[in-house]
């Protein structure tokens, strides 16, 4: 009986080194696998979903590429700095500001654009300047105002000088005109 209890208890032992074995070698992998399996389906599916929302905007996407091509300076370097100066003579015009110097410089970016970068100084009364800001601002041509300083040129404030700088946008021709 005593050998029988033994052997029994050798059974047990083995059966339960082997469970711990097959817990360690095949349960414990198995549901880390199936962990990460999940994680990554989960991460396909996001991507699987900003893929469709994306190809749902597809057609927007692309009239705003469009959009923006058309509205940047044009590839002549020359033709595109008349074009920036006949916007700041419009803009000029509707402040009813005077301009007291404006230079442009070329800036050329890895990412495929370009821009033409202005610094202006200009006179005038605070409407007029804040006209003047507004027309730039709301202008259809690809500028953006960088930065400005307005300071005072009479003790009363009513005329006063404008800095500013900005720039202008030429995204650089692509094959095929899209993104």
């Amino acid at each position: 009986m005593t050998e029988l209890r033994l052997i029994g208890l050798k059974v047990v032992a083995a059966l339960a080194v082997g469970l711990l074995v097959f817990d360690r070698v095949v349960i414990t992998p198995g549901l880390a696998r199936w962990q990460e399996q999940s994680a990554r389906l989960v991460a396909l599916r996001k991507d699987v979903q900003e893929g469709r929302a994306l190809l749902a905007r597809e057609a927007n996407i692309r009239e705003r590429w469009a959009e923006m091509q058309h509205r940047d300076l044009p590839d002549d370097g020359a033709e595109a700095e008349n074009e920036v100066f006949k916007a700041v003579a419009r803009w000029g015009r509707a402040g009813r500001v005077t301009f007291t110097g404006l230079s442009p410089t070329w800036r050329s970016y890895d990412n495929g654009y370009v821009t033409l970068e202005c610094r202006a100084s200009a006179t005038g009364d605070q409407a007029g300047i804040a006209r003047f800001l507004e027309e730039l601002e709301t202008d259809p041509l690809a500028v953006r105002l960088e930065n400005f300083e307005i300071s005072a040129v009479d003790e009363q404030g009513r005329r006063l000088n404008l800095a500013v700088r900005f720039t202008a946008l030429r995204i650089e021709s692509t094959s095929g005109g899209t993104p």
